[in-house]
């Protein structure tokens, strides 16, 4: 009887070590929702990756050295609008003046002749804005180009003998109509704030008389910040 009761134990031993063994052969498929828990050391960051990765979510991002941004759409067909901040409410304004030898014609006014000066005012500066002059050009009377200039003042400190003034021009002048008239085209850079009433002095050696001479002054407005 006890041979046969270790027979069977045996046996029953060699049975359990059978399953345990086709358990392991075959693992269980099933795995956790959460999926495995992992402790990343601090001190290891930031962590190399290797090959491709794929990242969900959001992802903040810090700034290491200089970044450089593309900006797609930026084409002749398609141009990339900007805006200077600095020049708000930018329209372009421009004052083509006209004058005899004795008045003004259009878009001036207080007109006079004080020996070889023609002198007269343009238009104020609109309310809140800047008038910022870029380009001043013009067909002035006079038999000589000696001594002749063009200068801007504010009409509030005007000074006839050579006070303050905004911007000046004194040549090269070119003669037209045979010498009795001269032309000038110049770049210029002066502003005019709201309220101001541009001033001009024209200094003709030796004025003629001659009909439609025009003083055009060209640029853009923008907001008086002031």
């Amino acid at each position: 009887m006890q041979t046969l009761a270790k027979g069977l134990i045996g046996f029953a031993l060699l049975v359990v070590l059978a399953i345990v063994s086709l358990t392991d052969l075959h693992p269980s498929t099933v795995k956790g929702a959460e999926g495995p828990t992992v402790t990343i050391d601090p001190a290891q960051l930031p962590l190399p990756v290797k090959g491709s990765a794929t990242i969900e979510g959001t992802v903040a991002a810090t700034q290491s050295g200089a970044w450089n941004v593309g900006i797609s759409g930026n084409n002749a067909a398609a141009p990339l609008l900007v805006k200077n901040v600095n020049e708000p409410g930018r329209l372009p304004y421009d004052v083509i003046a006209t004058f005899n030898s004795d008045r003004c014609v259009a878009n001036c006014s207080n007109f006079d002749n004080i020996f070889s000066r023609t002198i007269f005012d343009l238009p104020s500066v609109p309310a809140g804005k800047k008038w910022v002059v870029t380009h001043v050009s013009g067909f002035l009377p006079s038999d000589s180009s000696t001594e002749m200039f063009v200068a801007f003042q504010n009409r509030t400190v005007v000074d006839l003998g050579g006070g303050p003034v905004r911007w000046g021009f004194y040549g090269p002048f070119f003669p037209i109509l045979g010498g009795h008239r001269f032309g000038f085209s110049t770049p210029a850079s002066f502003v005019f704030s709201a309220g101001e009433i541009p001033h001009v002095q024209l200094v003709l050696p030796a004025p003629s008389i001659y009909e439609n001479n025009n003083l055009s002054v060209d640029g853009y407005l923008i907001d008086d910040m002031n």
